[in-house]
C-alpha cells in the first residue's frame, strides 16, 4: 500500500506600489532672480534670462495662491479603502489536506477455521428438495460457515490455506458423493462436474452458485472435476458412500483475488461445501472438510 504525503500550498502575494516622481519647485527668488547686493531692485517685469529647466511661458512676478502641481502627480486622490477584494490564486487549495491514515495499512490478525462437518444423506422432499428419482439432481445438503469480523471492524486482506500464495496447498483425507460443489460466497472454486457449469450463471473467471439451476438437471456418472486457475488441482477418491482417501486442492491466489476482493467488499467470508444426490442414502455425503484462513481486520 503507497502513502502518500500530501504537502499544503503557501501563496505568497507582494502589493504594488504606487512611486510619486519628485519634482523641485523654483523659488519666487530663483525665477525672478536675485540682485547679489544692497536694496533689491525693482522686478522690471520680464525676466534678464529665461532660467534654465522652466516651462516656456513667462512666469508671473507675483506667486500664484495655489502652486501647481507637478505634472507626474496622480490626477486624483487614491482612496483609503480597496475597491474590491482581490481576487484569490485559482490554484489555491480550498481546504486542508487530510492526514487520515488507512486503518488497513496496520491490521491485526485473526485465524479462522471453516468447518464443514461430516454429514450423509439427502432431505429428500424438504427444503427446497425434490423425492428421490434415479440419474437426477434431485437433493443438496449445502454446510456453510460464516467468518463475521467483530463489531466495528472491517476485513482487510484474507489468506486462505489452500491458495499458491499460502504455500503448496490443501491435502487430507475425504470422500464425497455422488457431487460437490465448493464455493467462496457463492462463487466456484470447485466442483466434481464441469458440466453444472453450463446451469450456472457466469461471473468473473467462474460461476455463481444456486440450487434452483441445477435441481432436476440429468446427473453425469463420470468425474469431469472443474476448478479456477490455471495453475490449479484438485485430487479426491471416486464418489461413492462410504469411501474415503488421500485428497488434494490447489487454487492459483491471482484467480481467487475477485473472489478474495467480493469477500472484502461484502465483509464476510462465507465458505461452502454443496453435495447432491439422486436417490440413494448414502448421497449428499461429505466426510468432512476443514479449511483455514488468515483474516486480517482492522477499525472502520
Amino acid at each position: 500500500m503507497r502513502n502518500v504525503i500530501v504537502l499544503p500550498l503557501f501563496w505568497a502575494c507582494k502589493p504594488t506600489v504606487g512611486i510619486t516622481e519628485k519634482v523641485e519647485v523654483p523659488t519666487i527668488e530663483e525665477a525672478i532672480g536675485a540682485q547679489p547686493s544692497g536694496e533689491p531692485s525693482q522686478p522690471s517685469g520680464e525676466p534678464t534670462s529665461e532660467p534654465s529647466g522652466e516651462p516656456s511661458s513667462e512666469p508671473s512676478t507675483q506667486p500664484s495662491s495655489e502652486p501647481s502641481q507637478p505634472s507626474s502627480e496622480p490626477t486624483s486622490e487614491p482612496s483609503g479603502e480597496p475597491s474590491s477584494e482581490p481576487s484569490q490564486p485559482a490554484n489555491e487549495p480550498t481546504s486542508e489536506p487530510s492526514n487520515t491514515e488507512d486503518p488497513c495499512s496496520n491490521p491485526s490478525l485473526e485465524v479462522w477455521l471453516a468447518e464443514m462437518p461430516y454429514t450423509v444423506g439427502c432431505s429428500w422432499g424438504s427444503g427446497g428438495n425434490l423425492n428421490p428419482q434415479q440419474a437426477k439432481y434431485r437433493a443438496r445438503t449445502e454446510q456453510e460457515d460464516v467468518y463475521n469480523p467483530p463489531a466495528g471492524y472491517q476485513i482487510c486482506d484474507i489468506l486462505f490455506d489452500f491458495e499458491s500464495d499460502a504455500g503448496n496447498g490443501l491435502s487430507g483425507v475425504w470422500g464425497y458423493d455422488d457431487d460437490f460443489i465448493f464455493s467462496l460466497n457463492d462463487r466456484v472454486l470447485v466442483s466434481s462436474q464441469a458440466v453444472m457449469m453450463s446451469w450456472l450463471t457466469p461471473v468473473s473467471n467462474t460461476y455463481e452458485y444456486k440450487w434452483q439451476d441445477i435441481k432436476n438437471e440429468d446427473q453425469e456418472f463420470s468425474v469431469e472435476y472443474f476448478w479456477i486457475g490455471s495453475g490449479s488441482s484438485f485430487e479426491a477418491p471416486e464418489p461413492e458412500y462410504p469411501n474415503f482417501g488421500a485428497s488434494y486442492m490447489y487454487i492459483g491466489s491471482n484467480a481467487l483475488d475477485p473472489h478474495r476482493n467480493l469477500a472484502i467488499s461484502e465483509n464476510q467470508i462465507r465458505l461452502q461445501m454443496t453435495t447432491f444426490g439422486d436417490n440413494d442414502d448414502g448421497d449428499c455425503f461429505n466426510n468432512g472438510f476443514y479449511a483455514t484462513a488468515q483474516v486480517y481486520i482492522a477499525p472502520q
